[in-house]
């Protein structure tokens, strides 16, 4: 695992993270610049491939509500999990309380009624675990009790351990539909609606996948070819791993047997207002290069026959997939910032295969579907029909 971040400090506090450049296989930025408002206006801009930023509190121009402020306008202008190095400051700082309590920034501060020698010692701790524990997707890496003691309105509550068990899919009256289409070809489309379609599975749900794009069915034939062994032909689907596979054309007979439905659109973008978007969840799949972006942004600023923005105002996801947020250019931020602010955007650095996923992908998706008890004892919707 390399680290690759930008250390915003003074000369006499650059060394920061010195305990930990050999250990984390860090290379590390360093600038000098510590007028925050200039450096996001002028200089965040040029670096492309960081994957954190550490702003140490003390050596910045802007304090107090200043310092605030240019803490929330770097988050916007950023994915990237932000550090903050408070040497000195304790829990009960009003400024430090807003950052946690807002989940701006992972906060490095001072341990109370704590030898200064061991309160620095945990301060390395942290910073450690905000680094390697941080990602785009989770930016606060700090375990619960060390970020949320610096919020003075945080109460910790007790929990029972024994109810934290893995959703389960199976024996409920779950009725979903999940359509997936691509920016363009080769971006790891079908792939990923594969993975959501094991990922169901694993959680006991009874999965269908369905090709709404006849180029699909090249990959369908694949699979059939290279599992035949383990494949069940069932009439006009066939089943592996569980999942019933459709080819493009074909329905089931009663829909209404399946938990999850995964629609997978390809690059068949005339069923977007047909069929896309009346699925419970989408997802938009891109790749990272440049021409991967522009043509994600191509098509969410697409309109519909009447001239209406198609995707303005509609409940969908991006999923970037052979990439993180560590690269990040100028393209990926005006999509964020500029075609999809408010937008789930999540990453799939290495997707070389389409099931037996690993823990950490099956533990994202957990994540990624928590509100889809909103789908229990609801009726399949009409592109789950194929009406």
């Amino acid at each position: 695992m390399y680290f690759f971040p930008i250390v915003i400090a003074q000369k006499k506090n650059q060394g920061i993270l010195d305990h930990l450049r050999r250990e984390l296989e860090m290379n590390v930025k360093f600038t000098s610049i510590t007028n925050l408002d200039y450096f996001i206006k002028n200089e965040l801009k040029y670096y492309e491939y960081i994957t954190h930023i550490i702003v140490d509190m003390g050596c910045t121009d802007e304090q107090g509500e200043a310092f605030l402020t240019e803490i929330e306008a770097l988050r916007l202008s950023t994915d990237v999990p932000i550090i903050i190095y408070a040497e000195d400051k304790f829990p009960g700082d009003e400024v430090l309380s807003t950052i946690a309590r807002k989940g701006l920034a992972n906060i490095i501060g001072e341990t109370p009624k704590k030898l200064k020698r061991d309160s620095k010692r945990r301060m390395k701790d942290d910073i450690r675990e905000a680094l390697v524990k941080s990602n785009p997707e989770h930016p606060i890496g700090l375990r619960e009790e060390r970020q949320k003691r610096f919020d003075t309105t945080y109460s910790p509550a007790k929990v029972d351990k024994r109810e934290q068990t893995a959703p389960s899919y199976k024996n409920i009256n779950l009725q979903v539909s999940i359509g997936v289409i691509g920016s363009q070809h080769r971006v790891g489309t079908t792939t990923f609606a594969m993975q959501l379609a094991d990922y169901f599975t694993v959680r006991g749900a009874k999965v269908a996948f369905m090709s709404r794009n006849e180029y699909t069915d090249s990959d369908l034939l694949m699979l059939k070819e290279t599992y035949s062994k383990d494949i069940k032909e069932q009439g006009r689907y066939f089943t592996y791993r569980d999942i019933d596979f459709y080819a493009f054309g074909r329905e089931p007979e009663d829909a209404g047997v399946y938990n999850v439905i995964i629609l997978e659109f390809g690059m068949n973008h005339k069923q977007l207002d047909d069929e896309f978007f009346k699925c419970g969840y989408r997802y938009v799949v891109s790749g990272f290069n440049e021409c991967d972006l522009i043509n994600t942004i191509n098509l969410l600023s697409s309109q519909d026959t009447t001239g209406r923005q198609r995707f303005v105002g509609r409940d969908y996801r991006i999923m970037c997939n052979f990439s993180d947020a560590s690269m990040c250019g100028e393209q990926y931020r005006y999509l964020i910032n500029e075609v999809a602010p408010n937008v789930r955007t999540s990453f799939n650095l290495h997707i070389p295969y389409k099931f037996a996923l690993p823990d950490a992908m099956i533990k994202r998706f957990d994540e990624e579907f928590l509100d889809i008890n909103k789908f229990v004892k609801g009726e399949m919707n009409n592109a789950t029909t194929g009406q």
